[in-house]
């Protein structure tokens, strides 16, 4: 009589990986490590190009609210003229990328943006990082320009 036996490794791995398909959170994606400037404490640090002009800058911030639940937002305003407002569809863990919509009105006179669906957070411990993208100058809609910005926020103390 010959005896059949199932290598179990092979049937372990097979459900494992189609658990790991099926866990998720909402748009939440894998940290794909976003780029960007380097983090200050209590700063946004803002770096990027629009319509071929540079935006760049590290700005204190005189407060800001970070809310989670069935959907979540993140808003700000700068020490000097300005202020951030993104929002996103569900909760994002530590270390995952969401997209984002909103606005930012950058400090000195370099414009408000409101922000297209395809940007992106990262949420870190303390920290924030932002790909922002399909940029459109003034108020919501406003109108389509082109660049890239990116920022951090630490909120650590």
């Amino acid at each position: 009589m010959r005896v059949r036996y199932c290598d179990m490794r092979f049937s372990n791995l097979a459900v494992a990986l189609a658990l790991l398909t099926l866990v998720g959170c909402g748009d939440s994606e894998s940290d794909d490590a976003m780029s960007g400037p380097a983090c200050e404490s209590r700063k946004m640090t803002i770096d990027g190009e629009v319509d071929g002009t540079s935006v760049s800058g590290s700005y204190s911030t005189h407060g800001h609210s970070f809310m989670q639940g069935d959907t979540g937002s993140f808003t700000g305003s700068f020490d000097e003229d300005g202020s951030f407002s993104f929002t996103w569809k569900s909760m994002v863990a530590q270390g995952e990328t969401t997209r984002i919509q909103g606005s930012i009105t950058l400090p000195g006179n370099q414009g408000t943006f409101c922000v297209g669906p395809e940007s992106r957070m990262l949420a870190g411990d303390d920290f924030w990082q932002f790909e922002l993208v399909g940029l459109a100058k003034g108020t919501c809609p406003g109108v389509a320009t082109s660049g890239t910005i990116r920022a951090c926020f630490d909120g650590s103390f």
